[in-house]
């Protein structure tokens, strides 16, 4: 069987386990919010574009509404193909077949690779317009190569904004290399730049209408921001999210590949490293809260080549199948170590939540008002609590914006109504609305070993007491315990 048809049956494989995997694994938080987000279509999210939403919402749309999960499992898939591409025209089929293997090891495609999460699509786009690139670069003259390029690249912004860097990085490639320099001189690149652009402007206007508020949140802590430089914390974070992503083998590897692509690759392989590595390098400077994982592993076709001819030439063969072989096993062991090990639970707790909160009403003839301690922790009870009837999780009130929960109706907001239809016990603020939860019960809902929920909180209401504790049990054992306070009487906070 040749290596081409080894990558489509692999590719297929891992396609049907993941979605036997998507179809019987509870989402994370992660996953949940970006769920909840899709449920109310906007133009644009908090640090993200439509994207997800979109492809979530086609998901449901072909396959019902256990369906979310399709088109990133479809993503998955074109990414294997596209790697394969890649190290083939790089390389050799073997490189090919070999960047795929290694590529479905990562933790990352592992532990995520049936999730519903953007960095799937932005994979698969960015693999896209890189063979793109790389296609319109050995024309040595204008191809609509070029416009494709531009295209894929664009639309992988709509998923994750780091991706517009591409076109930076590309010139800077260039710049590298001696021998492609002359690029940027031609109408090529400016197409590419060009066509991108124009396909990003909605994006840009879109932000504009709010201020740019809805992309401030990826440029925190980057050169663009007034929090450059990040210090020690994001550095150790950073750090510690590659090894999530990578295994600490993959990690440790990766500043040995540089060395390699100066000593063996050729001239077109050492010029797309050269756009890749500018790249990453952008994203981590620029857009330090958009570096995914993914950031490296579309770099997967050039390490696998670079590796074979380093090896090929020094006839260690042996090395890498055995370097294969770790980074494999690697990945299911590093994972329970992962915040993936912690991603389930959330269906047994919601359950005894509408437990609880049937109990409270019943006893105290008044329903409650949810609110969680963050966003991803709303949306991962909503979407199991959805389940039991539509039912609202709301998080801290807070003059920050920091999730898209921002943007929606929130316990501590007015409904305008006039007085005149206002009931007699209707509680007016100076802001001439209604506040319809004033007054109202509550239960904070929080993984925090705290004694008592934060000042938010505890200011806002006359009184509160813990309710109860529940305990997540898995077959692993209790992964988290939720602390339920029940607060009483709500009462908006000055402003």
């Amino acid at each position: 069987m040749s290596s081409r048809m080894v990558c489509v049956v692999l590719v297929l494989v891992v396609a049907a386990l993941r979605v036997v995997a998507a179809w019987n694994v509870e989402p994370t938080a992660e996953e949940a919010y970006h769920f909840i987000t899709a449920d109310v279509l906007e133009k644009i999210y908090y640090g993200s574009g439509p994207g997800s939403a979109l492809a979530i919402r086609a998901g449901n749309w072909l396959a019902g509404t256990q369906g979310e999960r399709v088109l990133f499992i479809v993503a998955g898939a074109v990414s294997g193909l596209l790697i394969f591409h890649l190290g083939r025209r790089l390389g050799s089929e073997t490189t090919g077949l070999w960047s795929v293997i290694v590529f479905y090891a990562l933790p990352w495609q592992v532990f995520n690779g049936f999730r519903a999460l953007p960095s799937a699509f932005v994979c698969a786009l960015l693999l896209l317009a890189l063979s793109q690139i790389w296609r319109a670069h050995a024309a040595r003259s204008f191809s609509m190569y070029w416009i494709g390029a531009g295209l894929a690249t664009a639309a992988a912004v709509y998923f994750n904004y780091a991706a517009v860097l591409l076109v930076p990085a590309v010139a800077l490639g260039w710049l590298f290399s001696h021998t492609s320099r002359k690029e940027l001189l031609r109408p090529g690149y400016w197409s590419f730049l060009l066509v991108t652009l124009a396909c990003c402007v909605p994006l840009v206007r879109w932000n504009m209408q709010r201020d740019g508020i809805m992309i401030s949140h990826v440029l925190h802590g980057g050169v663009l921001s007034s929090s450059f430089p990040p210090g020690m914390l994001w550095l150790r974070t950073t750090v510690l999210d590659l090894a999530h992503g990578l295994s600490p083998l993959g990690l440790l590897l990766l500043p040995t590949i540089p060395l390699l692509v100066w000593r063996h690759a050729h001239a077109g392989l050492r010029t797309l490293w050269y756009v890749i590595a500018g790249w990453m390098l952008l994203v981590v400077l620029v857009m330090p809260r958009s570096c995914d994982v993914v950031v490296f592993a579309v770099a997967t076709p050039v390490v696998v080549a670079v590796l074979l001819r380093a090896i090929e030439s020094s006839g260690w063969r042996v090395l890498l199948i055995a370097t294969l072989f770790i980074l494999t096993a690697l990945s299911p062991w590093w994972g329970r170590f992962t915040r993936v090990a912690d991603a389930g639970g959330w269906r047994i707790a919601a359950q005894s939540l509408v437990e609880i909160i049937e109990q409270f009403t019943a006893k105290s003839g008044h329903e409650p008002f949810l609110i969680a301690e963050n966003a991803p922790t709303a949306a991962a009870l909503m979407v199991h609590l959805r389940e039991a009837g539509e039912r609202r999780v709301f998080v801290p009130e807070s003059q920050h914006i920091e999730s898209q929960f921002s943007f929606w109706p929130r316990y501590d907001g007015f409904v305008n109504r006039a007085v005149s239809d206002a009931p007699g016990q209707t509680y007016f603020t100076e802001q001439k609305g209604v506040n319809p939860y004033v007054g109202r019960p509550a239960l904070y809902v929080t993984s925090s070993a705290a004694d008592e929920p934060p000042q938010a909180i505890s200011n806002a209401f006359e009184r509160w007491e813990l309710l109860t504790q529940i305990p997540v049990d898995t077959p692993r054992g209790t992964i988290r315990t939720l602390q339920v306070f029940v607060c009483y009487s709500y009462q908006t906070l000055p402003l």
